[in-house]
């Protein structure tokens, strides 16, 4: 009888051990954080891009500029990248993306002043509508009112309009204050079929209704597009921040023609939203809405980091090191960084924390051991002896004969194996103090 072993060797192959250094000049509160020098999936930035990233703390009692600093990856230019002009709060933290991409973008404070079940005017026309009906002081004589989602057929209409209507015409206004600190303006709509999107009588965004500031008849047809909400999906977006020149701190409307892909069309649905963010925290009691998805925007170095290892460091503007450390290979995915209980030690972390406060498990060290099996031949005659080898002092292996993962109470190798059948084996090795290898 020929015995089939199918042995899975789940090993953490991470090639090099590493030390870790600290080259602290001053008793500046600026510090490095936590690194991630080979990220795959952990953060995305605007670009859909997965960038390396370091993360700075202010340890101490007071604000800090980080303009006043400059962040490097080598030891010849300690002013390579110069932070931007933030004021960083004792024990805040602050993410930079080291994608080499180099813009000072911030991390803006968002609002979602426009969200579904506002109130809304809006007319169905039947003839065409006065031009001056994107204007803000257009006087909204005959026009309804009612909450947005606006339209018929899908269900999802918290104001329901007339079945076979070509087009619905909506209006909001708003206010808005602190215009200076407002950095960025999404607009986001869930539509059914097409739309044009008007800000204070200004042409801002469309789809599926001819060119940009092209006029757009009542009863014009669209292209054909569905409607996602109601789908359990997202509304379509769109950056519109070229625009925020048009607002005003006071008198704002935000005008939107709907129109469907024809009379004999199904359905027809309107739903817009309209978020703003600032670069500072403003007083404003509108959440972002659960329906809209902001990006989340953070500085990016003029360079990145190496996945092999090198020193990164901040330097004040008089030429002072803040804070350097010198790191060798660190495993896809993990990140280094400080004990929250202890910040003069660091360790690894399994799961990152990019922007927040390192609260989750920390290891002083990561299992590198390979395990080697002792059984090579996929077919066996007979019932053989499994052995693992090439574990360090200090380490154990546990493993498992059903598939299963090994975990920390799964059966302790002590010796060797028999297998008198096809088997499933998994090993991994364990040590106190220490990630479990994979």
């Amino acid at each position: 009888m020929i015995i089939m072993v199918q042995v899975y060797r789940l090993l953490f192959l991470f090639f090099l051990v590493f030390g870790v250094s600290f080259n602290v000049k001053s008793q500046q509160g600026l510090k490095i954080n936590e690194i991630m020098s080979s990220n795959t999936f952990v953060v995305y930035d605007e670009d859909g891009d997965t960038p390396d990233w370091f993360e700075i703390i202010n340890t101490g009692n007071t604000a800090i500029n980080l303009s006043d600093y400059y962040a490097s990856d080598g030891k010849k230019n300690l002013f390579k990248w110069q932070l931007p002009d933030y004021h960083l709060q004792p024990n805040e933290t602050f993410l930079v993306y080291a994608s080499g991409k180099d813009r000072l973008q911030m991390p803006l404070n968002w609002h979602t002043i426009i969200d579904i079940k506002q109130s809304w005017k809006y007319l169905v026309p039947a003839s065409e509508p006065s031009t001056a009906w994107k204007s803000f002081s257009f006087a909204e004589t005959g026009w309804l009112t009612g909450p947005s989602g606006i339209g018929f057929g899908d269900g999802d209409d918290n104001t329901v309009i007339p079945a076979g209507k070509i087009s619905v015409f909506m209006r909001k206004k708003f206010t808005l204050t602190n215009l200076e600190s407002l950095k960025s303006l999404w607009f986001h709509i869930d539509y059914d079929d097409g739309f044009v999107a008007y800000l204070n009588g200004a042409d801002i965004c469309r789809a599926g209704l001819g060119a940009p500031g092209s006029a757009v008849p009542y009863n014009m047809s669209a292209s054909s597009h569905e409607a996602k909400i109601y789908q359990g999906g997202l509304p379509d977006a769109f950056n519109i921040s070229d625009f925020i020149s048009l607002l005003k701190e006071k008198e704002n409307v935000l005008a939107i023609q709907v129109h469907n892909a024809g009379t004999g069309s199904s359905d027809l649905s309107a739903i817009p939203f309209l978020s703003v963010g600032y670069a500072e925290k403003i007083e404003l009691n509108a959440p972002v809405s659960f329906y809209v998805q902001m990006p989340t925007l953070y500085p990016h170095s003029n360079f990145k980091l190496s996945s092999s290892g090198e020193t990164l460091s901040l330097t004040h503007k008089d030429g002072t090191v803040s804070d350097s450390i010198s790191y060798g290979i660190i495993p896809a995915n993990y990140s280094m960084g400080r004990d929250i209980n202890n910040q003069a030690n660091w360790g690894y972390f399994t799961i990152p924390t990019p922007g927040f406060i390192n609260e989750t498990p920390i290891y002083s060290d990561i299992v590198t051991s390979e395990i080697q099996f002792s059984i090579t031949d996929m077919f066996l005659k007979a019932p053989v002896q499994l052995t693992f080898l090439g574990v360090a002092s200090g380490e154990e292996i546990r493993y498992t004969l059903n598939s299963n993962e090994p975990t920390e109470t799964s059966m302790l190798f002590r010796g060797p194996i028999t297998l008198s059948k096809n088997t499933v084996v998994r090993a991994r090795v364990f040590k106190q103090g220490r990630f479990r290898g994979k």
